[in-house]
């Protein structure tokens, strides 16, 4: 009986300090982010709500992977290439990092050259669809 009546006084004295947690959130949310100086107790428990409701959609979505939500993979700048790019004059190029800085520093001349603008085209990048003017992406 006791164990049982401890047990119902720790849960109430969870909810109550959960419930004073949740609602000093939305007063200091209504104090400092939207600068209200005196916010009403209306606007301090919607605040609140809406605070929570926007947190439980968050937690919501942490189940999904980034392959379900956005279908395209991000880059891996400092990843290695299994083979090294082997350059002209020995240097290897090890990351996609590393390509992209030695493609970014290659001289306007060279740019020009027909191997550059094969290597430019978006057949060589993998493109299906290519956008953009042909001055930053290349020939169209």
């Amino acid at each position: 009986m006791i164990d049982g009546l401890v047990e119902a006084a720790i849960a109430g004295a969870t909810l109550a300090a959960s419930t004073a947690i949740w609602l000093l959130v939305g007063y200091l949310i209504q104090r400092f982010a939207f600068r209200n100086p005196k916010p009403s107790y209306a606007t301090v428990f919607a605040t609140s709500l809406s605070t929570s409701m926007l947190l439980f959609s968050l937690v919501a979505l942490l189940p999904f992977t980034s392959d379900t939500i956005i279908p395209v993979r991000l880059m891996a700048w400092f990843k290695r290439f299994v083979d090294p790019i082997v350059l002209p004059d020995g240097r290897e190029l090890l990351t996609l990092r590393d390509a992209a800085e030695y493609i970014t520093a290659v001289p306007k001349a060279e740019h020009d050259a027909a191997d550059w603008q094969v290597a430019w085209s978006p057949r060589a990048m993998g493109r299906k669809r290519f956008r953009g003017s042909p001055n930053r992406n290349g020939p169209q």
